[in-house]
C-alpha cells in the first residue's frame, strides 16, 4: 500500500491515484479510497469517476453518484452509463434511464440491451421489449432468453419448456423465437 501511496503522491498521475484508491477500497479503507478516487476523477480519469459514483450510490448520495457516473459515460464508459441509467430508473426517471441505457449499449456495453428490454416490458411495449431481449440473447444473456420465453408463453404460443428452464434457447427459427 505504501508503494502505491508514494507513487500517487509523487507523480500526481490520475492513474496512480486510481490504483491507490482501488487498493484502499479492497483493503476496506473506503473513506480514504473515496478521497483518492475523487482526486483522480477530478483529473478526468473515467474509471475513477465510475468507481466514485458507485461508492456514492452505495452510500445513498444518488445525486453526486449520477454526476460522476455521467462524467464517466461522457468519456466512453458504457458500464458507468448503465449504472447511471439504473439510478435514474430507481428514482423514477424512465426517459432519462432509457437514454443512458441506449448510450451504454452504443458504447459497447451489451448488457444494457437486457435492461432496455426490461424497461420496455415494464412500459407494456412488448415489440420493443422483444427486440432488445433478442439482441441481449444474441450476446449470450440467458435472462433475456428466459424473458422471451415468458413473453411467448403469455402470448399463448408453444414453447420448449426444457429450453425455458435451462435458458439455453438458440436464436434461430427452430424454437420459434424469430417469429415472436
Amino acid at each position: 500500500m505504501d508503494v502505491f501511496r508514494q507513487i500517487a503522491v509523487d507523480s500526481g498521475a490520475a492513474s496512480a491515484q486510481y490504483n491507490l484508491a482501488r487498493a484502499l477500497e479492497e483493503d476496506g479503507s473506503i473513506g480514504e479510497a473515496k478521497q483518492w478516487y475523487r482526486k483522480s476523477a477530478e483529473a478526468g480519469y473515467s474509471h475513477a469517476q465510475a468507481n466514485l459514483g458507485l461508492l456514492l450510490a452505495e452510500e445513498g448520495d444518488f445525486g453526486s453518484a449520477l454526476i460522476y457516473l455521467r462524467k464517466a459515460a461522457d468519456l466512453g464508459d458504457g458500464m458507468a452509463a448503465c449504472h447511471a441509467a439504473d439510478l435514474d430508473l430507481a428514482m423514477g426517471c424512465e426517459d432519462q434511464a432509457q437514454r443512458f441505457y441506449e448510450k451504454s449499449f452504443e458504447l459497447g456495453y451489451s448488457h444494457a440491451a437486457q435492461h432496455l428490454g426490461g424497461l420496455h416490458l415494464r412500459r407494456g411495449d412488448i415489440a420493443a421489449a422483444k427486440h432488445w431481449f433478442r439482441i441481449s440473447q444474441a450476446h449470450g444473456d440467458k435472462y433475456s432468453a428466459w424473458n422471451l420465453g415468458v413473453i411467448r408463453m403469455h402470448e399463448g404460443k408453444a414453447l420448449d419448456l426444457a429450453g425455458l428452464l435451462l435458458c439455453e434457447w438458440p436464436s434461430g427459427d427452430d424454437q420459434g423465437l424469430d417469429e415472436m
